[in-house]
């Protein structure tokens, strides 16, 4: 019954990310300066987020889950562009496209969807696999895939917001 929650909430809130995606054009995951963000950086941010709280906190770091996401995903090139503490505006040139990062988050949503149906209800209550700043235990982790997803929603319709109508004054 849990397992189903989450997978409906990851759900529900990848949903309210494509809709405020739906129709923005590339140009328009370009910085903000006004904000200092991008949806390239909050696009980049969760799919680096995704696969830390829905993964890399459930399952130990050997086990065999972890092989498609580390043989796909350039995981250290993610943490220099998206990571908590990296900085929107900086290395534009290098950052990942927008095209990119749609078929990665895609993808990255699949996988995690994935794992998630392979965890076993019983461990929800263990500890996290790799320590969590935001869950003490595998469900916290989880279900803070769908509270940080619909944070950072918010944070772009406020930018997609900015950029259509100008900052407030």
């Amino acid at each position: 019954m849990k397992i189903d929650f989450i997978q409906s909430q990851i759900r529900s809130s990848d949903r309210w990310i494509d809709y405020v995606l739906s129709d923005l054009k590339p140009e328009e995951w370009e910085l903000v300066t006004a904000v200092n963000s991008s949806i390239n950086w909050q696009i980049g941010h969760l799919i680096l987020s995704k696969y830390f709280h829905g993964v890399m906190s459930i399952f130990p770091a050997e086990h065999e889950i972890h092989v498609p996401f580390r043989a796909h995903f350039p995981l250290q090139e993610l943490q220099k562009h998206y990571f908590i503490k990296s900085n929107p505006g900086a290395d534009w040139p290098d950052r990942f496209s927008t095209e990119h990062l749609k078929e990665d988050r895609a993808m990255m949503t699949q996988m995690v969807s994935d794992a998630v149906q392979k965890l076993p209800e019983a461990e929800l209550d263990q500890h996290t696999s790799t320590p969590n700043p935001a869950a003490k235990n595998k469900f916290g982790a989880l279900t803070f895939v769908f509270k940080h997803q619909m944070w950072h929603a918010g944070q772009m319709a406020m930018i997609k917001r900015i950029l259509r109508n100008g900052p407030y004054n």
